[in-house]
């Protein structure tokens, strides 16, 4: 998910004011609109997704474009790691059929579930495991030899299904980000103008 936002003004200013100054003001601008930006998207979001808002914030990225310096782009993060959704696993008995002398056998495995979606109660995770507080599985369920890997749930992006939700924070953000690096600016301004 990205929102562009041009801010160009932001070169014309370096040339009046120490462009360290100006850099500061935009960045503690781009962290104030990221902080509110979650903030708005965390209600919308947290009533199906079992997912906390600090994870939210923590996934969402105000940045520059590469290519386009002009630019701010929203992100939204990547895929949240399986352990922000509350896994639990408990040891179960399972029939194991590949014994090479009995044919099938008894055995202990552990079963981990983990609480995705609050309208669907506790999933299974097939063939997970938790180690180091971490839900590990194998990279080939019917390979007990492949790797392991770290799973993960879904994105923000993905929770985020609503297209008026997303056009709200695309207009929040534009509306926002140039408010705060204004009012971010002046202080910086007051700051070095009463500065001993």
């Amino acid at each position: 998910m990205t929102v562009s936002l041009r801010y160009s003004s932001l070169y014309a200013l370096s040339k009046h004011y120490d462009p360290e100054m100006v850099e500061r003001a935009f960045q503690a601008a781009l962290s104030r609109t990221t902080a509110k930006a979650a903030t708005l998207i965390s209600k919308d979001v947290r009533g199906v997704w079992a997912v906390n808002a600090r994870d939210i914030r923590d996934a969402l990225q105000l940045r520059r474009a590469r290519r386009d310096r002009h630019r701010v782009l929203l992100y939204a993060g990547g895929h949240i790691a399986m352990e922000k959704f509350k896994p639990s696993s408990r040891m179960i008995k399972t029939s194991i059929n590949n014994h090479p002398v009995n044919g099938s056998y008894r055995a202990r495995r552990q079963r981990v579930t983990a609480r995705v979606r609050k309208d669907k109660g506790r999933q299974t995770l097939k063939g997970a495991w938790i180690a180091k507080g971490r839900v590990m599985r194998r990279a080939d369920l019917s390979d007990n030899k492949s790797d392991p890997r770290y799973q993960y749930g879904p994105s923000i992006a993905q929770m985020i299904d609503n297209p008026k939700l997303l056009d709200r924070v695309q207009d929040f953000v534009r509306e926002d980000l140039p408010n705060q690096f204004i009012n971010r600016m002046e202080n910086e301004i007051w700051k070095a103008a009463n500065k001993k």
